[in-house]
């Protein structure tokens, strides 16, 4: 192409020689346009700008190379698609051989959020006022040892358990709904109920809850929520700025909450919600259930399993437990 510019070049200026005239013969306006044509040629096409690792093609098959190029680095990304895939099947390590570690928070004063976690590292975990391996000093109505978390073997895994060690004022667990047996307490904002069922031939019978303690001087240094002492079947509650009152359970089913004009049962509260929960008789008892409270409904416990996560109170302390996955050993 060069050579072909070169020889209409210098026949324009008439400086070729006999040959070269012979060879072309022209006029000058086809001369002119013959040296555009070959110019037009010479002009680069920006859609084939290149990196230095792509081949170099013309126009006649740059196009198919471009596409086989672009189709080859696409079957290249497919191919590594699979392994990165599989990379997010595949879960963290995690120990085999010895017991899982799971999390207890102890929750800041109203937070639900902030908190104090602590890891488990298996065994046994004490809960107390004075006495175990996590001691809350603050909390006068928590025993000096209240209860404990254990790891036991269970079938071929290992499994949480909730103790209470028979604390003066009892383990309250958080709770959805509930059938309520005789004597069974629960907690409601800062009041504590106890629920009890009458005999056979409709006599009451006066009790003294379910308060037990193995030390009678721990029991005299722990602070005592309230003794309550009930008739059956009432349900019985102390207002914390008055004297012990009771409600007796004369409806199949009862709305207990802050608004006195929708429940059946008022509570002056703060921390209770207008329509709190309700209690309803089915055939197979007294069911308890919370009506999508903020601050729940807590039934008093004294041993759990704890094979999901689990809110707790013991004293005025609120716990939030996590349990590792549960795998096989």
């Amino acid at each position: 192409m060069f050579d072909k510019l070169k020889r209409l070049l210098g026949a324009a200026d008439g400086r070729s020689n006999d040959d070269a005239l012979a060879h072309q013969t022209m006029t000058g306006e086809t001369l002119d346009q013959e040296i555009d044509a070959i110019r037009q040629t010479m002009v680069v096409d920006p859609s084939r700008l290149r990196g230095d690792d792509e081949p170099d093609v013309d126009n006649g098959s740059g196009g198919a190379a471009m596409h086989g190029a672009t189709q080859a680095r696409g079957a290249k990304s497919r191919a590594a698609a699979p392994g990165k895939a599989s990379s997010k099947r595949t879960p963290l390590y995690r120990p085999i051989l010895r017991p899982p570690m799971a999390f207890l928070s102890a929750l800041d004063d109203g937070s639900i959020k902030e908190s104090e976690v602590h890891r488990l590292r298996g065994g046994v975990a004490v809960i107390g006022r004075e006495q175990g391996d996590l001691t809350f000093p603050h909390e006068v109505l928590m025993s000096s040892k209240h209860a404990q978390l254990e790891c036991r073997r269970h079938r071929g895994s290992y499994q949480w358990h909730f103790v209470d060690l028979d604390s003066r004022n009892g383990s309250f667990f958080r709770v959805q709904r509930a059938y309520l047996r005789n004597a069974q307490e629960f907690l409601v904002g800062g009041h504590r109920f106890a629920f009890k069922m009458p005999t056979p031939d409709g006599r009451f019978d006066d009790g003294g809850g379910t308060q037990v303690s193995g030390d009678d001087k721990d029991a005299r240094a722990t602070q005592l929520v309230s003794d309550v002492k009930v008739s059956l079947p009432k349900l019985v509650y102390r207002d914390p700025k008055g004297p012990e009152q009771s409600y007796t359970l004369e409806s199949t089913h009862i709305v207990i909450g802050s608004d006195p004009s929708t429940s059946a049962l008022s509570i002056n509260d703060p921390y209770v919600c207008p329509n709190h929960l309700q209690l309803h008789h089915t055939p197979r008892g007294w069911l308890i259930e919370d009506l999508n409270s903020r601050n729940g409904i807590w039934l008093r416990l004294h041993d759990v399993k704890l094979d999901q996560i689990t809110e707790f109170q013991l004293g005025e302390q609120r716990f939030y437990f996590r349990p590792p996955a549960a795998r096989k050993v």
